[in-house]
């Protein structure tokens, strides 16, 4: 397995597992992802696969976190790793 093949299968994975929890809203280039159930860990947001978010995308989800009453949190993907590994 490659470093690039690796960091694709790591970002699909933190994509993949909150959706079993969570519903998930597009904001631009960002996923947010809101718990189901109340009193549940707050999630975060994190870029849509393959998506670059712009900073009116991060004010959108930011201001959205707030009025949902949950932490700004954000997993931050990896670097892109697309070049020769």
């Amino acid at each position: 397995m490659t470093t690039t093949d690796l960091f694709v299968e790591l970002e699909n994975f933190y994509d993949a597992v909150p959706r079993q929890q969570a519903t998930v809203e597009v904001h631009g280039g960002l996923a947010l992802f809101v718990q189901r159930d109340e009193g549940a860990y707050p999630l975060y947001a994190r870029p849509v696969l393959g998506a670059s978010p712009t900073r009116a995308d991060l004010d959108v989800v930011r201001a959205r976190q707030r009025a949902l009453g949950v932490p700004e949190a954000f997993r931050v993907g990896a670097p892109d790793h697309s070049g020769p590994a």
